[in-house]
């Protein structure tokens, strides 16, 4: 994989320390009770980290659950009183065993550990020469808000990101059918995106669509066997409680205890265009977001198994439609365009800038129209809906193109080989 000249990454990696690293983590520093924050309202989280954390060493201790008590019950011991809200662990067990060795540390210390790490793997994704694109996203509100509040964005997008590079290039050379021990990577990065079963899902229909039955396959098994184990400490009912969580994520049949930490105003989806700006219901906008969702899924497995499109647009389809449907996608998640940029932007050689350059500003615009610093406006749900559209349509396009260009490459190949 060709590289960017060494400085080059090093600066980038370095502005982003300075600007927005460094200072994050000594205000970490400062704080006398890192996580917390107290006000004449009575106060509340201020890292999501900080909470499921809290969760996770409760749970290792065997205080913990999915039911709505347990959350009360952890953030009411930890906040020192009894409280009547608390913020849903929305992550599946696989989580658990993530965030273990974060629970040795204080809260302040696995923060900081935590954020080391998402540095680390913005390292991995600039490092190709084409990584200066996803190095734009870095200083986006969506980007700056999931350093602050330790979302997983930037892990989950490495995650997917190395999935979709790793198939791309079997592609490239022909091993479709690769050995179970070159598997294993695939596998385990797989296994680690189930934390969060959305996004585990949008890269298990992309590998689906490519006929990778046996890593999808393991994946889901080792999934099943590492939850099961935990079951005698979350309790027999858990799977009931984590469903009955994620079915009613939603404003009107939530739990009273979790409704403050549900904003669709803040995301760019078809269930906030539903919500926000038509004004259905969000039960009914979350179950027509869904729907679409799963009809999406179908639709690039069928055409990746028809080779209608090649993996770029399976892959950049997978990745749209969650970003366009998926109902519980906030707004930190759109660092996820970043797989978008990785597809377009080395391709320099192969397809026209007219197919390239509006992939690569239409993603960066979103970033950059997420709430916090960007754009709040009334149009900016429907803008952000209509650009990832636009995107779904293009990245086809570029697919298209990129097959065209992979036969005429391949066919070259052929006849110089008979040639010699």
């Amino acid at each position: 994989m060709k590289r960017k000249p060494v400085w080059l990454h090093s600066a980038i990696i370095i502005l982003l320390l300075v600007s927005v690293v460094v200072p994050l983590l000594g205000s970490v520093l400062r704080e006398k009770d890192f996580g917390i924050a107290f006000d004449a309202g009575g106060g509340g989280w201020s890292s999501d980290f900080a909470a499921h954390l809290t969760f996770a060493k409760a749970f290792w201790k065997g205080h913990a659950g999915y039911d709505v008590q347990s959350h009360l019950r952890i953030t009411g011991a930890r906040f020192g009183r009894p409280v009547e809200h608390a913020l849903p662990f929305g992550y599946s067990p696989t989580m658990l065993w993530l965030l273990a060795p974060f629970c040795l540390l204080s809260p302040a210390v696995a923060f900081i550990s935590w954020t080391l790490l998402d540095v680390a793997v913005i390292w991995w994704m600039t490092s190709p020469e084409w990584g200066v694109w996803i190095a734009a996203a870095l200083f986006s509100p969506a980007a700056i808000a999931c350093f602050k509040l330790g979302q997983t964005s930037f892990l989950t997008a490495a995650g997917l990101l190395f999935l979709m590079l790793r198939d791309l290039e079997r592609y490239a050379t022909g091993t479709r059918a690769p050995s179970l021990a070159s598997e294993w990577p695939d596998v385990i990065a797989l296994w680690a995106l189930t934390a969060k079963p959305p996004l585990a899902l949008t890269a298990g229909i992309a590998l689906v669509a490519e006929r990778r039955w046996r890593t999808v396959a393991w994946a889901l098994g080792l999934s099943v066997l590492t939850s099961a184990v935990l079951t005698p400490l979350l309790g027999t009912s858990w799977v009931y409680d984590y469903v009955h969580l994620m079915i009613h994520y939603d404003l009107q049949t939530a739990d009273p205890a979790f409704v403050w930490s549900l904003k669709p105003q803040t995301m760019g989806n078809l269930r906030a265009l539903l919500q926000v700006t038509v004004g259905f219901g969000d039960a009914l906008a979350s179950r027509w977001s869904s729907g679409a969702w799963l009809l999406a899924l179908l639709s690039i497995v069928a055409v990746g198994w028809r080779r209608w499109l090649g993996p770029e647009g399976v892959w950049g389809g997978a990745m749209l439609s969650y970003l366009l449907f998926c109902p519980h996608v906030t707004s930190t998640e759109e660092l996820h365009l970043v797989l978008v940029l990785a597809l377009v932007a080395p391709a320099s050689r192969t397809v026209p800038g007219a197919v390239r350059w509006p992939v690569v500003a239409m993603a960066l615009a979103v970033l950059y129209l997420a709430p916090g610093f960007g754009y709040e406006g009334a149009l900016r749900i429907p803008g952000v809906v209509v650009a990832k559209t636009l995107l779904v349509g293009l990245v086809c396009v570029y697919s298209l193109w990129c097959g065209e260009a992979f036969g005429r490459q391949t066919a070259n190949e052929r006849m110089s080989k008979t040639c010699a």
